[in-house]
């Protein structure tokens, strides 16, 4: 199927999963599907998730602070 996500979200949330797919995208496979586990695992619900993603990928290089 097509993505339609901008349906989907509103932008502020639009703009935090784009942002977390460009940092899980700069890994290797074996470390994006960790750090989004350790993330997932770290929140209750997918709003906390998001809020998380948001106040560690916030700068210039996104990928060195999510860790």
């Amino acid at each position: 199927g097509t993505r339609k996500e901008e349906i989907l979200m509103g932008p502020e949330e639009l703009n935090i999963v784009w942002k977390l797919r460009r940092v899980l995208h700069a890994l290797d496979s074996q470390q994006a599907l960790e750090l989004l586990l350790e993330k997932m695992k770290g929140t209750k619900s997918n709003v906390e998730f998001l809020m998380q993603v948001q106040k560690t990928t916030v700068g210039p290089s996104a990928e060195d602070q999510v860790k």
